[in-house]
């Protein structure tokens, strides 16, 4: 099938399904609401989330994303100052001194540092296409409020991640990569011997959610995510950081060959490997398994919807 085809097909679909049409949400929501910031990172831990809406002073306007991986930036300078106290409030503190100056001072609540990640909303009665729209500009998840400002639920990568691979359409079985005009981006990476505050540093120098582990060879043992934030913001001690990567992440065959797609591969595989590995991101191998490149559900929205 001509890619243009395929994009006119795709677009058709994901119009004529409403937000409604996805029925009721099967988790329940966790707000942040009136904690102070360290109380709200830690309700974050305690519910396993990489991030969750926050609701304005008032209690009436989401206003954005408290995101845990605000706490990266924390993390490696603490480390590099060789601090002795590494509790969940010294990484917040950390944030606050570092983001603030003298002469511009702010009251630092949830409600302040999710204005980082504004809200991005949908009506009930809106398209997919829309929704798909702002994930193909890089908005990670997308509100459901209704007229009166209640939020109804969140719709996440992940979620239409799992949608599409649990596709009948014979159609996104039709088109690869290639043919998508699917461009490999660089891969960030480390070898195993690094520790996990390089890895750490890398992800918050160039602003990225996670970076490959590969061997010498360049070919992938495995990958660095903000899901290993939650075992060392849980630590008493964080020595750990300073550990070789290998002594925190097993290398597994299995998994790396899970993550692995080539440019020949239909959709409906790269969107059953997104949705097996829980995973917002495949890497791209040539015909020696090395990696060439890496490859997000943005992409793929962006080259679909382009």
């Amino acid at each position: 099938m001509a890619a243009q085809l395929f994009r006119d097909h795709v677009r058709s679909f994901l119009s004529e399904i409403t937000v409604r049409d996805l029925g009721e949400p099967t988790q329940s929501l966790v707000v942040i609401k009136d904690e102070d910031l360290t109380q709200a990172f830690q309700k974050l831990l305690d519910h396993r989330l990489l991030s969750a809406p926050v609701l304005n002073h008032t209690g009436d306007r989401y206003v954005g994303f408290l995101d845990i991986r605000a706490l990266v930036s924390s993390i490696v300078s603490m480390s590099k100052a060789q601090s002795k106290s590494f509790e969940l409030g010294d990484f917040v503190a950390q944030l606050t001194k570092a983001k603030s100056s003298p002469d511009h001072l702010h009251v630092w609540t949830p409600e302040y540092v999710a204005k980082i990640n504004p809200i991005q909303s949908v009506t009930p009665d809106d398209n997919l296409l829309l929704v798909c729209e702002k994930f193909a500009k890089g908005t990670k998840r997308v509100a459901v409020v209704e007229g009166n400002g209640h939020l109804v639920r969140i719709v996440s990568q992940s979620w239409l991640i799992e949608k599409l691979a649990q596709s009948t359409d014979p159609v996104l079985g039709a088109v690869t990569l290639a043919e998508l005009g699917v461009t490999p981006k660089k891969v960030l990476g480390c070898t195993p011997d690094k520790s996990a505050i390089e890895a750490f540093e890398l992800m918050d120098r160039h602003h990225v959610s996670a970076i490959a582990l590969l061997d010498e060879d360049n070919h992938l043992l495995g990958q660095v995510t903000p899901d290993n934030l939650h075992h060392f913001l849980r630590s008493e001690q964080l020595k750990e950081l300073n550990e070789p990567l290998s002594t925190l992440i097993s290398p597994n065959q299995d998994e790396a060959a899970a993550l692995s797609v080539t440019l020949e591969s239909k959709l409906t595989e790269v969107f059953a490997a997104l949705h097996q590995t829980k995973s917002h991101r495949l890497f791209i191998v040539d015909n020696d398994t090395r990696v060439i490149g890496v490859l997000s559900l943005k992409d793929i929205l962006a080259a679909i919807l382009k």
